[in-house]
Order: structure tokens, then sequence, then C-alpha cells
């Protein structure tokens, strides 16, 4: 009876949970069709024994993963193609749940966002940069967030980490980008001045930002209502703000509400000696970077005795 053998090898093939679980309920009601078929008498008593023994098989493998603890299922999961992952994922909220670990875990979608969207947006030269550095421009018309949700579902759902230096970035694309990844942990990108940056505080993993300024205009980048939403990023542990307008009171505010590990202030300005005392109580930061800030040496040599295990930063 190689029929039934085929039959039990399929259900037991690890590769076809995906389809198992999804005619599960008519896997059950054909189940017990065979149940009444085995108490007829319309087959001898040896396909009788062989058909109960496949059939008590399906019984338990139907009952397993209700009962199966969520590690025991993911380490099953282990052997499943991305396809059917995603086909899991829509059986029910546990199995989306543990699929979706098992998909991040396997790490294929940490960085392929970066690769996608530099192959999805033209490149254009800038007048104030020589011809030799280009920049990928999110802000025309061509783009269809709607369209390229659908179709990168998953490198978006799964990105940690964006670094958009290079990209001249559009309102309707930073919201696109903040709404669209959820496990986003590190994020350097260029953000004009009319630009609001609410949706920063939907990325709940954001630890890394970097925000630049291309406007060429030192006074860019913070202002009192962007320093209050940086101010409540609580996850955050790496701020860099390079080219700023950040001032001392600023300083204080970062000390006061956030836990840093690693501060980039270059080329700011109007930071003045006054910010020390602020400084001197980041006692976690293990990188500052104070290039070009104005600050005296003998300022910077108080700093370094007040954090020893600071890598302080002083020249480029």
């Amino acid at each position: 009876m190689t029929q039934f053998n085929r039959i039990e090898n399929k259900i037991s093939t690890e590769e076809n949970v995906t389809e198992f679980n999804a005619n599960k309920d008519k896997i059950a009601e054909t189940v017990t069709k065979v149940k009444e078929f085995i108490r007829s008498e319309k087959i001898s008593d040896d396909d009788k024994n062989e058909l109960a023994e496949i059939v008590n098989h399906v019984d338990a493998y139907l009952g397993f993963f209700d009962k199966a603890p969520p590690e025991i299922i993911s380490e099953i999961f282990d052997y499943l193609s991305i396809n059917d992952l995603k086909n899991v994922e829509k059986v029910s909220l546990d199995f989306s749940e543990i699929a979706s670990d098992v998909i991040e875990r396997k790490g294929i979608y940490d960085f392929k966002l970066q690769e996608t969207l530099e192959k999805s947006f033209p490149k254009v030269f800038l007048a104030e940069y020589d011809n030799s550095q280009y920049f990928y421009d999110t802000r025309g018309g061509h783009w269809n967030a709607e369209k390229f949700s659908k179709q990168h579902e998953l490198e978006l759902k799964f990105a940690k980490s964006l670094d958009l230096s290079l990209f001249l970035v559009s309102q309707e694309f930073l919201d696109f980008i903040c709404g669209n990844c959820p496990k986003l942990e590190s994020l350097t990108v260029y953000v004009p001045d009319e630009f609001k940056i609410e949706d920063l505080k939907t990325v709940k993993n954001l630890s890394l930002l970097k925000l630049i300024n291309f406007d060429f205009d030192i006074s860019s980048l913070i202002s009192e209502d962007r320093m209050k939403i940086l101010c409540e990023l609580k996850n955050l542990k790496s701020i860099s703000l390079p080219d700023s307008s950040i001032d001392n009171t600023d300083v204080k505010k970062l000390k006061e509400e956030l836990n840093l590990t690693s501060l980039d202030l270059t080329n700011s300005p109007f930071l003045t000696k006054d910010c020390i005392v602020h400084l001197k109580e980041m006692t976690d930061l293990k990188v500052l970077n104070l290039t070009n800030c104005g600050i005296s040496e003998d300022a910077i040599h108080e700093l370094k005795r007040a954090l020893p295990d600071t890598e302080i930063i002083t020249k480029s």
C-alpha cells in the first residue's frame, strides 16, 4: 500500500508545514471519514491496521501545533523558505509572530532596504558639489509609496539600519520610512529646515540618529521644536548633529532627557565653554566629538578629567 506511505511521508515533511496547516480543517474532516471507512468491512484487516496507524499519526500531528511550545515551532519553521514563512504568517496570530521572528533571525532583510532604495531613485548632482558626488533624489513624482510598500514589504519590515546621507528626501519619503520601518534602530538622514520630524517618534527602536545639514547654513537643523522631539526619543543612545545651531541650553536638555553613549557636535559654533558643566554630567558617554566647536583647550582638559572613560574628539 505504497500510496499510504506517500501520504504519510508528505505529511511528515517539514517543508510542507505551511500547506498542511492551511488545510488543517479539511485534513481533520478527511481523517474522520477515513476512520469511518476503517470501521467498515470493505477492506482487509491488514489494510485497516496500516490505515489506522496513518490516521493516528495524522491525529497526533493535527494537535501538535496547538500544544507545542513556541521555541519548538520556531525550530521547525527554520526549515521553511521565506515565501513559505510569509504564508505561515497568514495562518494565525501566533504563527505570524513566530514566523516573523524566524524571518528576522535569518537576517536576510536586515540591510536589503538600503540596496533597494538606491536602485529605486534617480541619481542627480548638486551645484554645491563637484560632479564626482551624486545623490539619490526622492523628491520627484515618479515614486509610488503604496506600490513600493507592497513590493518590498519584508525589506521595510525588517530593516534595522538606513544610511540616507546621499538621499535628497521629501517630507513624504521621510514620513514613509518612519511609518513603515518598525524595527529601525539606526538612521542617518538629511532633514531640511522646513521638514517636520514628529514621525521619528513612531520609530520605537531608534537608538542611533544622525541628522545632516545640506543647506550650508549653520543656523539650520536644530530648532526649539526639533530639540523637543529629539528629547522625546527615549531609546536614543547616539545622536550626531554636525553643522548645527545647537547651543548650551540644547546640550542641557539632552543631558536631562536622554541617556546617551555617543554625541557628535562637530562644527557647532554656538557652543561655549559653559556647556562643559552639562557635558561633565553625561557620565555614560563613550564617544564625544567636539571638533571645531570653539571650546577652549582648558575647558576640554577639564572635561577629560571629569570623563576619563570617554573618548573626546577635538580634531578632525
